[in-house]
């Protein structure tokens, strides 16, 4: 691989916009003249990545130093988690080194949430990756069946997707294998806009209620400071809220939802089943994407929900409505292996 460590460094500034700054300092007259002459950059070499999963994922866990900007080192407590990439103008043949962002910030917005300690995926389902999803003898689907909704997922992987069937049928299978990529593509595009925004959320409905109940219960606490002045407390908000929603589409992602066992609603209220149906509305509504599995059957889940809103929530998984843009697939019926479009 060619040295190009004697190149000169160019902060990862616009030099056109920084000449009006006096952001130019230091750099040689003749190489700020074709930086300014040049419009458009190239990468001479790709950014550093890990070799394998496991190092991604010991590097965006922490258990291993990054070898590219040193994170997670002791001995560089303050680690700017960038790294120099050589650069080549396209109209002026330039040659520089610019600031790129260490991959080691995407390898930590995937496994910390894939499979940290804090993970949304339980640990027995971490092996699931839509990439090298396979037919597996311990479910209780066919083999063949299998195949075909692999396939299926792979072909629409951006489509909303409900898996209905008792246990054992795979559905949490198919459900983390979506996440896994849906995970992957927003960490990546995230670590490319340098923000933490969030955007992809997988949560066992049962948990999110409960978060949700908690935090309306802190909410109504107040707190009094020594001087007897009294505020609000400042809860933890659920792990998907609407203003977590509109925030990702603010920020030019696309919400991506995956619910584990919607049916699993503890003490089922008017209100709880309100606020469920509302945060996946608030998804679909804006353009996202839903991936929902349940024990229980279609008609239990429209009974569960109500005619009105159940009705509803199952239209958002069939293919036949306006958009076309969902799947369901019914293991109770043998009939309804196949897709349901």
């Amino acid at each position: 691989m060619k040295d190009y460590s004697n190149l000169p460094v160019v902060g990862a500034y616009d030099v056109t916009c920084a000449k009006n700054y006096g952001q130019t300092k230091g750099i040689d007259p003749e190489l700020l003249d074709k930086l300014y002459a040049e419009t458009t950059f190239h990468r001479l070499q790709d950014a550093p990545m890990a070799s394998n999963y496991g190092m991604g994922e010991s590097i965006g866990l922490g258990k291993l130093t990054c070898p590219w900007c040193r994170w997670n080192d002791p001995k560089v407590p303050k680690a700017s988690r960038m790294i120099l990439i050589p650069m080549e103008g396209d109209h002026t043949g330039v040659q520089v080194r610019r600031e790129y962002p260490c991959r080691c910030k995407f390898y930590e917005k995937m496994y910390t949430r894939w499979s940290g300690p804090n993970a949304m995926v339980p640990k027995d389902y971490q092996g699931f990756r839509l990439g090298r999803l396979a037919p597996n003898e311990h479910s209780r689907l066919s083999m063949e069946t299998q195949k075909e909704i692999i396939k299926e997922i792979n072909d629409n992987p951006l489509r909303n997707f409900l898996f209905i069937g008792p246990a054992g049928t795979s559905k949490t299978v198919f459900t983390t294998a979506l996440f896994s990529l849906a995970l992957y593509e927003w960490a990546e595009q995230a670590w490319r806009k340098q923000v933490s925004t969030e955007a992809v959320w997988r949560v066992v409905v049962h948990d999110y209620l409960k978060q949700e109940l908690e935090y309306d219960r802190q909410r109504e606490l107040k707190i009094t400071d020594g001087d007897g002045n009294e505020s609000y407390v400042e809860p933890k908000e659920p792990i998907v809220t609407r203003r977590k929603v509109r925030a990702a589409i603010a920020g030019g992602f696309v919400p991506r939802l995956f619910l584990e066992e919607i049916d699993a609603i503890p003490n089922v209220t008017r209100n709880r089943l309100s606020n469920l149906f509302g945060i996946i509305n608030e998804v679909y509504e804006q353009g996202g994407q839903l991936v929902v599995n349940s024990n229980m059957k279609t008609a239990e889940l429209i009974e569960l929900f109500g005619d009105v809103k159940g009705g509803a929530l199952m239209r958002r998984f069939k293919g036949d409505d306006q958009e076309g843009r969902g799947i369901t697939f019914d293991f109770y019926n043998k009939d309804m292996y196949k897709l349901r479009k």
